[in-house]
């Protein structure tokens, strides 16, 4: 089963980029906590790719991943009430051929909250599973919708960090980029200054007591005014080196 605007779906679950991811003891609360208070064997946070779901949490079962195309969670995400619930999997047609229904994991009951993230796609499910036919109360409901908002946070939190880390990591490496670009421009700009200062000062030797004076303090303003210019210089590169620094 597809879901509408899939493409957009799958480019979000895959900006988070937790498929695949090693196992964190924040979902691992979330999910043994919603067993218990679901009273169920089986809790999972999963994340539905393009051909498979993988669980980034699983209590209760040694399972890590299924094909999609036999995952409750496929139709969960599609529900318009927040909420699959599915008292007998035996005896639903959606259901009662599926694999995990009639092997070895005996799933009877099943019920999953979308995590919808704030764009509106759903990347997955926080669900609980059983063996038996069976009914959530509205307690019960409640509980596993605000888990599911605590999972979906964890999610939106490790995307952020991520992002940080990556902008920080970008910022670093331009202000790199900036100090080898302000050294070169200072050593570029030097070179010159100082062969202006330095034949600006063999001229005013030469032209001393050969000249009219006014003739000469040109020649010496031109020195003055490169030295003036070769300490500003100095100075704007060592005020960018340290902003980039503190920065």
């Amino acid at each position: 089963m597809i879901v509408e605007n899939e493409n957009e779906r799958l480019a979000a679950v895959d900006q988070y980029q937790l498929m695949g991811t090693a196992a964190e003891r924040d979902f691992d609360e979330i999910t043994a906590l919603a067993a218990q208070i679901c009273g169920m064997p089986i809790a999972l946070v999963t994340l539905l790719g393009k051909e498979k779901q993988w669980f980034k949490s699983h209590h209760g079962t040694a399972l890590q991943e299924t094909d999609r195309d036999i995952a409750f969670c496929n139709h969960a995400i599609q529900d318009q009430n927040g909420i699959m619930v599915v008292t007998d999997a035996r005896q639903d047609e959606r259901f009662r051929n599926n694999p995990l229904v009639t092997g070895d994991h005996k799933i009877v009951f099943y019920a999953g909250v979308p995590l919808v993230n704030p764009e509106g796609y759903a990347l997955g499910t926080l669900c609980v599973l059983g063996h038996g036919q069976c009914e959530l109360n509205s307690s019960q409901i409640i509980a596993l919708r605000t888990l599911g908002r605590q999972a979906l946070m964890l999610m939106e939190m490790r995307l952020k960090t991520r992002l940080l880390e990556q902008q920080n990591l970008e910022l670093a490496r331009t202000n790199a980029a900036l100090q080898e670009f302000a050294k070169r421009a200072v050593h570029d700009l030097k070179n010159p200054l100082t062969s202006i200062i330095l034949n600006s000062q063999a001229l005013t030797y030469r032209l001393r007591d050969k000249v009219e004076e006014r003739t000469l303090r040109l020649a010496e303003m031109n020195v003055s005014s490169g030295k003036e210019l070769a300490a500003m210089i100095n100075q704007l590169l060592e005020e960018a080196l340290t902003a980039n620094h503190h920065s």
